[in-house]
């Protein structure tokens, strides 16, 4: 997969943090270092803003995780997708400015495709009709083809999401692929018969909190409801 490194500091808020450190040097330099005192508090703590720490992911192969560091704000047990035209679970998450701005993937699998342009979408807000949205999105299909689907609305400015994978792509579960500058909201679209483990409120940590749990009916639980 493509794209820049995990650091301790996320590399798109290099340039930011670089710049604030140059005023900071020059007003402190030139005026005092007294006054250059909150330009120094303000680099430290967009530097906080942009810290990309690493994340446990739990070893369960059929976990679906949570892709941001946010707050659950939406899930529908019955939803429309418009990336793969088929029904489906969604799972909405807030992002907060002051969590982590990575986006992981939220299971091991293949990109299948990926969005960086308009999708026309019925259902991209909770109760919400015939809303466009300049989405950006990521599918991605395990090897036992269970599909999951991420979807984030077009930012403005500093916020329009960065994605780093690309269609034929292999993601890990948990694994670095976008980011999100000050955060947005994000859907993360799973199969319908899989077990939702969380509820709105719920907050979530990236790569680490499981949202929903796909499900494979064995051969052995096939017979045991035959034989009910």
């Amino acid at each position: 997969m493509r794209g820049p490194k995990q650091t301790l500091i996320a590399r798109e808020g290099w340039p930011l943090i670089a710049t604030l450190a140059v005023v900071a040097l020059i007003v402190s330099w030139n005026v005092g270092w007294l006054v250059g005192a909150p330009l120094w508090l303000l680099t430290a703590g967009t530097g906080y803003l942009f810290r990309d720490p690493k994340r446990l992911v739990p070893p369960l192969p059929l976990a679906v995780v949570s892709p941001v560091d946010g707050v659950v704000q939406h899930v529908a047990a019955a939803s429309e997708d418009p990336c793969l035209d088929r029904q489906a679970q969604r799972i909405t998450l807030c992002m907060g400015l002051t969590g982590a701005y990575s986006v992981r993937s939220p299971i091991e699998g293949n990109v299948v495709k990926r969005w960086v342009d308009r999708l026309v979408s019925k259902s991209c807000e909770p109760d919400a009709e015939n809303d466009d949205w300049d989405d950006y999105g990521i599918w991605v299909q395990t090897d036992e083809k269970d599909d999951v689907v991420m979807m984030i609305p077009g930012g403005v400015f500093m916020r329009n999401p960065r994605l780093y994978t690309y269609a034929g792509d292999r993601l890990g579960q948990g694994q670095r692929c976008g980011f999100i500058r000050f955060g947005s909201r994000i859907d993360v679209l799973v199969p319908p018969g899989s077990r939702i483990k969380v509820e709105p409120g719920d907050r979530v940590s990236s790569g680490e909190a499981v949202l929903a749990k796909l499900v494979h009916q064995t051969v052995d639980e096939e017979s045991v409801e035959s034989a009910e």
